[in-house]
């Protein structure tokens, strides 16, 4: 199974994770998509106990390496509705985060240069619901779903994300 380590991204993975972001989609799985193609699929689960949710690290895989073409479906566009945006200028960031227009379940987070307007890294997930709020705080992400959930996201290492209630 590959890792980050082991992953190459090409031009074509570039391109086709630009081209995603720029018609608003992205591959339909809960994932961690990074500007230069690589993508983390993510395994959302429950601990009975406690009620929180964990995430677990799925694979690695580059976005030209999607097994199936029905999952990144660029056609019709996805159409990222942006609920809420925070600027952080001491860190060239800019955080967008919403629900994808074709299906309300689905959230997303979205990270930019705020001088460049480059895209960085998107977190997407299917059963999320919106995302509503969002905060920089103790060097990490945090999303509120409208479903009273948080999402925390590393800044370093989004792919590390875990969820609250």
């Amino acid at each position: 199974m590959a890792n980050e380590n082991t992953l190459t991204p090409t031009d074509e993975d570039r391109e086709i994770v630009a081209k995603l972001w720029s018609d608003e989609n992205c591959p339909y799985f809960d994932l961690i998509m990074f500007a230069d193609g690589r993508i983390l699929e993510l395994c959302p689960r429950k601990d009975s106990l406690d009620l929180s949710e964990t995430v677990a690290p799925g694979r690695w895989m580059l976005v030209s390496e999607i097994p199936n073409p029905d999952a990144l479906d660029t056609s019709g566009g996805g159409y990222f509705a942006t609920m809420c945006r925070c600027d952080v200028p001491e860190l060239d960031l800019s955080i967008s985060a919403g629900e994808c227009a074709s299906h309300g379940g689905n959230g997303f987070v979205a990270v930019t240069s705020l001088s460049s307007g480059e895209f960085k890294w998107l977190g997407f997930f299917l059963e999320s619901n919106p995302f509503d709020g969002i905060k920089v705080k103790d060097q990490e992400i945090i999303a509120s779903s409208t479903t009273n959930k948080k999402y925390h996201f590393p800044l370093e290492h989004p792919e590390q994300v875990r969820i609250e209630h």
